[in-house]
């Protein structure tokens, strides 16, 4: 009871810390046949996560077994604004034939997930920690149709999984993925012109940067949709980084100085800083600190301590 309490949930998460394994299993013990309550709590989860931070896999193992136990299954754990948190630090901490079979069941419902409000961010992470067969499993979900391609791209959410797709997939499925945006008529301008695809339109780039024939073929399109491109503040922050031309041609470039770098490089100031933007054009690896919304929906200065969970806050 004392994990569902604001203030005594920090306590317990300090104990964690301070203890011996000795300790530390007689406090998780506590928790055993309450692991899927404790999960959607908006308090408990973050004992639950840092108990999976700081022990041994086989010290917790009982908490991924009543995981795997849930009536409504994994799906339902990834949908869920706590849950999800605590399936992604099973990922990072489990052995992975010990979660080869909880992934399988997310898998099953992967396109629904890839596009869900919480549920986009385990499999952000299972692209980041997943075994090489399972990227290219989701890869292919992402890729499966020029329809299924579309809807990821422009998609407020599911765009960060092809973000981390183009980042973290083996090597020739970040270029397929990268040719397959570029062979759907228009797509390509139309992430760039949205704050959720604009960090996976950088990171396109940057897989493409080494191929010159693709290279100009991106920028040809960016071209050809000027028009709309320059209709939004992404699009111009993208075409100040790899077509700046567009920029002096539409006279918006007045009072800027010229880009300079690499594809796919900032400079000293972010294109969206220049033109009075912010967060969306971060790119990967961007990361939630100190107190307000969290990146789940919640709001933070709730469980926990450790770089991990400081990256997210707490509920």
């Amino acid at each position: 009871e004392l994990s569902k309490s604001a203030r005594y949930c920090r306590l317990v998460q300090r104990a964690l810390e301070l203890t011996d394994e000795v300790e530390q299993v007689s406090i998780v013990s506590e928790l055993k046949t309450r692991v899927i309550e404790a999960t959607m709590d908006p308090h408990a989860n973050h004992v639950l996560q840092r108990a999976i931070e700081l022990m041994r896999p086989g010290a917790v193992k009982f908490i991924l077994d009543e995981l795997m136990e849930h009536k409504k299954g994994a799906v339902d754990i990834a949908k869920h604004r706590y849950g999800c948190r605590v399936l992604e630090r099973v990922m990072e901490h489990f052995p992975p034939k010990q979660i080869a079979d909880l992934v399988s069941n997310m898998m099953v419902d992967a396109k629904c997930l890839i596009g869900h409000q919480f549920g986009n961010f385990v499999m952000q992470h299972l692209l980041e920690h997943g075994e090489e067969a399972q990227r290219r499993q989701l890869v292919a979900v992402i890729g499966g149709s020029p329809e299924d391609l579309r809807s990821v791209a422009i998609h407020q959410h599911a765009c960060s999984v092809l973000d981390k797709a183009l980042s973290y997939a083996p090597v020739d499925d970040q270029r397929a993925l990268a040719l397959l945006v570029l062979n759907v008529d228009g797509l390509l301008a139309e992430m760039a012109s949205q704050r959720g695809g604009f960090a996976a339109t950088q990171r396109l780039f940057k897989v493409i940067e080494n191929d010159p024939e693709l290279l100009q073929q991106a920028k040809a399109q960016l071209w050809d949709r000027r028009g709309e491109l320059l209709t939004s503040k992404h699009g111009r922050a993208l075409a100040f980084q790899v077509v700046p031309e567009l920029l002096k041609d539409q006279q918006l470039a007045a009072g800027l100085p010229s880009p300079g770098g690499s594809v796919g490089g900032l400079g000293d100031q972010s294109p969206l800083d220049r033109f009075g933007g912010g967060g969306a054009g971060g790119g990967r690896g961007q990361r939630h600190k100190g107190g307000g919304q969290d990146r789940h929906g919640g709001r933070s200065g709730g469980g926990g301590s450790g770089a991990q969970l400081a990256r997210r806050g707490s509920a």
